[in-house]
């Protein structure tokens, strides 16, 4: 039984050194830094890939919004048309690619 208080003891002691030590290290950032080992980041090429993308994809929806703000002028100012059999063509392609990706 003595032998086990002793350790629990020493452990104690153990733990109570480490915790004042780190209490006591005042962290300076400057010299933190200093002694951090210098990190270097590299992307992968279909990282990079994927980044321009969402750029591509962001500048095509001011591209888009730009085509939607004309047509709505268009619909606004009753100068809007399209040939009806153009527009049903359309939506048919867009019907039949749509279902063979289901």
């Amino acid at each position: 039984m003595k032998v086990q208080n002793e350790n629990v003891v020493q452990i104690q002691n153990a733990v109570h050194k480490a915790e004042s030590k780190t209490q006591n290290q005042a962290v300076n950032p400057e010299q933190a830094a200093a002694t951090m080992p210098e990190e270097k980041v590299t992307f992968s090429e279909e990282a990079v890939s994927l980044q321009q993308i969402g750029a591509d994809v962001k500048a095509g929806d001011e591209v888009r919004m730009a085509l939607v703000n004309k047509i709505k002028a268009e619909v606004e100012a009753g100068t809007y048309e399209r040939p009806a059999d153009k527009i049903a063509e359309a939506m048919i392609n867009t019907s039949l690619i749509e279902s063979l990706y289901r």
